[in-house]
């Protein structure tokens, strides 16, 4: 009487004085609860190998890129990825251009896709990234060129050797062709070369076939540069304000392809 609770009275009879502490005890012992690890998130580094696929998509890479270029609202762009991409699983190998071929994969799901390594079934890491967050990425590769870069399995020589921050003979037929900008016509530089000259004659007469302003262009989708310098001509992919990969090659050691 007069407290803040009171116990109710019991609807049955007997004696309920130890009626509260009642235990079901099964004899089971101790329960050791196990929790499951946490799943690390999907490294972003790893993003560029999915979005270079276009395997089973409602628009291809080429619309998506156009539709980027004509629409800067980033809610536009996000809309319309999600009508891009189907609800095709796709895995891919991680790095096959490091040698690791690890699996890697997406899916659709709800606002965005599901993005994993390790397989679809037993991740390794695993992310959400919404339509809105995927259409920044994209963004990111399309300004710097390599959006419209193909999945490396469809990849050529010269291509691959830019994935692989490399220069491979196939780069170098094109680093080392001749180019209209060049200041000697091409037939002159075959004829000098029909005649002996001394590996400093030649080093020098090089050197003066280039201007000094960078030569760039674009081949299979790469960018290419060369530019001469006091002592060497710089060859590079990509442009003279981000080098890709560099050689500095040495005048006297030079020769053009393709005259």
């Amino acid at each position: 009487m007069g407290g803040t609770y009171e116990q109710p009275q019991g609807t049955g009879g007997g004696n309920h004085s130890h009626s509260a502490h009642l235990q079901l005890d099964l004899e089971l012992g101790d329960i050791e609860v196990v929790q499951k690890p946490k799943i690390p998130p999907f490294s972003l580094d790893d993003l560029p190998n999915l979005l270079y696929e276009d395997i089973a998509m409602n628009h291809s890479k080429e619309e998506i890129y156009q539709f980027f270029i004509h629409h800067t609202d980033e809610r536009e762009r996000a809309d319309y990825l999600a009508e891009a991409y189907s609800d095709t699983l796709v895995e891919v190998f991680r790095r096959p251009e490091n040698f690791d071929f690890t699996h890697i994969g997406y899916r659709k799901k709800d606002d965005g896709l599901d993005i994993w390594s390790g397989t679809y079934l037993k991740h390794q890491t695993f992310s959400h990234l919404s339509f809105y967050e995927l259409q920044f990425e994209i963004a990111k590769l399309i300004d710097s060129g390599d959006y419209m870069l193909p999945a490396w399995r469809n990849m050529n020589g010269l291509q691959q050797a830019y994935r692989m921050k490399i220069l491979n003979r196939n780069a170098m037929v094109h680093l080392f062709a001749y180019q209209d900008e060049m200041v000697v016509p091409s037939q002159e530089i075959i004829a000098y070369f029909k005649r002996q000259h001394s590996d400093e004659e030649n080093a020098h007469y090089l050197k003066s076939c280039y201007p000094k302003e960078p030569i760039e262009w674009t081949a299979d989708g790469i960018s290419l540069g060369v530019k001469s310098e006091d002592d060497y001509l710089l060859i590079y992919m990509g442009t003279y304000d981000n080098q890709i990969v560099v050689l500095c090659q040495d005048f006297g050691q030079l020769k053009l392809q393709n005259l």
